[in-house]
């Protein structure tokens, strides 16, 4: 006589950038590992590697983390972590008035936490009256992939990984074509303008997001707190 077999339901979510519709269950005690591992990671590729693991995992391998914007890895972690583990988790803040060292408890609702997607940038940036680029967003691969440059070495890798191609007054140039020594060209030939203006569509880029406010009870300072990013939610 064998043990019963457990069936573990399925849930779907509809990524908020991408549009993305996914099939996904809760992770599994034998999965735990990517969640501490995400949990306590020391470096950026160890907790990209442990995220993009436990996803593979529970999407039956029909989901790639690392082609997933950031915006929607995370959405999609936090869906995960609320059927797995709890819809709350407790982050503990401290009060940021001057000399102040009380701290606080604040019980999170992750149901609440989203990623506003009512402002997306335009991802088609005219440049000049002649050229228009068209982007798309970094995937969670390029991020971490660049997480440990300076600013100023990772600006030209994004770049050239997120231009799609170039439209002029005759031409359409699709930028998979071309080898990255011709791209890296075009983006130092750019001038300060164009490049702030295509700075403006990365600057926009939605992330996951919960605004927290409370009042310290030592010094009675109103604190306002926009946690963001994975790590704030376990």
């Amino acid at each position: 006589m064998k043990l019963p077999k457990q069936e573990t339901p399925v849930f779907k979510v509809m990524l908020p950038v991408s549009q993305q519709e996914v099939s996904y269950r809760p992770f599994l005690v034998k999965e735990q590992k990517h969640l501490f591992l995400a949990r306590e990671g020391k470096d950026s590729k160890e907790i990209f590697n442990a995220i993009t693991g436990l996803l593979s995992s529970v999407t039956e391998e029909k989901v790639n983390g690392a082609d997933l914007p950031m915006a929607d890895l995370e959405y999609l972690f936090l869906q995960i972590r609320c059927k797995s583990v709890g819809e709350t988790t407790k982050v503990v803040l401290d009060c940021n008035a001057e000399d102040c060292e009380e701290s606080h408890v604040e019980d999170i609702d992750l149901t609440t936490v989203d990623v506003n997607t009512k402002n997306l940038p335009d991802n088609k940036i005219q440049i000049s009256d002649e050229l228009m680029i068209e982007l798309k967003y970094p995937t969670t691969k390029l991020i971490s992939d660049v997480a440990e440059l300076e600013e100023s070495e990772a600006v030209k890798p994004i770049l050239r990984d997120c231009m799609v191609r170039i439209f002029d007054e005759e031409e359409i140039y699709e930028l998979k074509d071309f080898p990255d020594r011709e791209i890296d060209n075009f983006i130092e030939n750019m001038t300060i303008q164009q490049f702030e203006k295509v700075m403006t569509f990365f600057n926009a880029v939605p992330a996951l997001q919960k605004r927290v406010e409370w009042e310290c009870k030592k010094c009675e300072n109103e604190n306002l707190f926009i946690l963001q990013g994975l790590q704030n939610f376990f």
